[in-house]
């Protein structure tokens, strides 16, 4: 897991790294998430993405985007990526 500063930052990250799952705020300085999603799909980048909302988008539903509504229910949070990020094999 990584965190980062802004969406530029995030933009290069997810570029290098091709991420399972990015979770970011729906609303981000200077940005909202439905720029974040287009951006990354427009670099072939489109990891499974959730973001934390909040209100309800529908826009972003049709566009396959998970939109937690806050306060985050970490229970639902935690569901989400189990679904789309791959098993690890635990480190002793």
């Amino acid at each position: 897991m990584t965190s980062v500063a802004s969406r530029d930052e995030g933009l290069a990250l997810a570029t290098t790294s091709r991420p399972d799952v990015i979770i970011a705020e729906a609303q981000l300085p200077g940005h909202d998430g439905l720029v974040l999603v287009r951006e990354l799909a427009r670099r072939g980048v489109p990891p499974h993405t959730i973001l934390l909302c909040a209100r309800s988008d529908r826009m972003l539903a049709q566009l396959g985007v998970v939109c937690l509504i806050k306060p985050i229910d970490l229970a639902q949070l935690f569901r989400h990526v189990a679904r789309h990020a791959p098993a690890r094999p635990q480190v002793a």
